[in-house]
């Protein structure tokens, strides 16, 4: 006999239960040293993010739809992302007046881990229904953690990885909690954009990470242009 609470699943819950299991894997893969993976699997927790709408679009949806696809979200663009760039911080040695403080910058992603859950939380709220998001969504700014990271750009620039991780939770943060619209992505552009991820998250250093290079230019023009999209709606 089934569990009580299975019984009110329905299959895009399912897909969001994946989209969790696929983020708590990158969280392991971290702990295990493989960043890269880390990264990818994020990617693929991107994917499956999109894949339940998908696929509520054509069954039936559940009466904790809504809640579940945003405890999925916690986990894979909220948790995931910040434990990354923590592990990839702690690796590095940062000195600061002559002290190593190191850990305490490693800890600075807990706020995008933060604001991502009251991202997730406020959308249930009032964004839901609206067909758009206040803030820049929880799964661009997990997926921009990690397209950075595989894209090397840090090391382009000359920044330690950790830093460049850190800063860019922290303006992640700041954009996921600031209160500008953003649109949902049209179809023709999230198909574009859930390729791109497909590409990236599959072979990462392909062509010198050229698909992860194309995924950052593209999530870059979302966070820019996105706002004014909304706007001439």
């Amino acid at each position: 006999m089934l569990p009580g609470l299975l019984r009110i699943l329905r299959p895009p819950d399912f897909v969001s239960l994946m989209n969790a299991g696929i983020g708590f894997i990158s969280i392991i893969a971290v702990a295990y040293g493989d960043h890269t993976m880390a990264a990818s699997l994020i990617l693929v927790a991107a994917i499956a993010d999109g894949l339940d709408g998908v696929v509520a679009e054509y069954t039936e949806s559940g009466p904790i739809g809504v809640d579940i696809d945003s405890l999925g979200d916690a986990v894979s663009f909220g948790l995931a992302p910040a434990f990354l760039a923590h592990y990839v911080t702690r690796d590095s040695t940062l000195v600061l007046a002559g002290h190593d403080v190191t850990l305490v910058v490693s800890l600075i992603p807990i706020f995008f881990m933060l604001a991502a859950l009251t991202r997730l939380a406020a959308y249930n709220v009032q964004d839901a229904e609206s067909g758009g998001f206040t803030g820049v969504p929880s799964t661009l700014a997990g997926v921009s953690i990690s397209v950075f990271y595989l894209t090397g750009l840090h090391d382009a620039v000359g920044f330690d990885p950790g830093v460049a991780l850190v800063m860019l939770s922290v303006l992640l943060a700041y954009l996921m909690l600031v209160e500008i619209e953003y649109p949902e992505l049209e179809r023709g552009h999230a198909i574009v954009m859930g390729g791109l991820v497909a590409l990236a998250a599959v072979f990462p250093d392909a062509l010198g990470s050229v698909f992860a290079y194309a995924l950052l230019f593209f999530l870059l023009v979302f966070l820019t242009v996105g706002p004014t999209l909304y706007d001439e709606r």
